[in-house]
């Protein structure tokens, strides 16, 4: 099930993981949730593989979002221009990033990466903070350097493992249901 429109005006909404009859909710649709002024958070269920086009973007006070531990593929433009927006975490099970899917989030100060470097497509995350922090596995920082180096070439970023001290670093160039259809 693909949820294609929210009329909902909750400030806190945390997304149906079934619908109709306990069909599962399996993808947001295209500029599901884009545009809201009053939506400050947003839990996507486990149940969902795929954020589409702009499904979480251009929300002016959305500061937290929760992604489904099963997200597969974040696309083109999912989460971008959220100005409150300060950290994002990108759960394991994503093996797909599209260009600019994470852009023009100017506060986003951290992004944690929980697993293996998936497929970035080039300038999937650009105009953020200049001084934004990549956290990633530390058996995958040579993996997540190289990818960041070829595709994302705007931002000057750090890239970090996740269970190492500050200090070791490396310096890369990178650039409620019934509201549902």
């Amino acid at each position: 099930f693909v949820l294609k429109e929210y009329t909902g005006t909750e400030t806190d909404v945390v997304v149906p993981d079934t619908m109709d009859e306990g069909v599962p909710v399996k993808r947001l649709g295209t500029q599901l949730l884009a545009g809201s002024e009053t939506l400050t958070s947003v839990v996507v269920p486990d149940s969902v593989t795929i954020l589409d086009v702009g499904a979480l973007s251009y929300d002016n006070n959305l500061s937290e979002i929760t992604l489904s531990s099963n997200l597969i593929n974040i696309g083109w433009n999912a989460i971008s221009s959220n100005d409150a927006l300060t950290e994002l975490t990108i759960p394991a099970s994503v093996c797909i990033i599209d260009s600019y899917a994470v852009s023009g989030c100017y506060a986003l100060k951290k992004i944690v990466f929980e697993g293996a470097c998936p497929l970035i497509g080039p300038e999937a995350f650009v105009m953020l903070s200049d001084d934004v922090v990549i956290y990633v596995p530390d058996d995958q920082i040579e993996e997540y350097k190289k990818v960041f180096e070829e595709n994302n070439k705007k931002i000057l970023s750090m890239i970090v493992s996740l269970d190492a001290p500050l200090i070791e670093t490396y310096r890369v160039m990178v650039s409620t249901p019934q509201a549902y259809y």
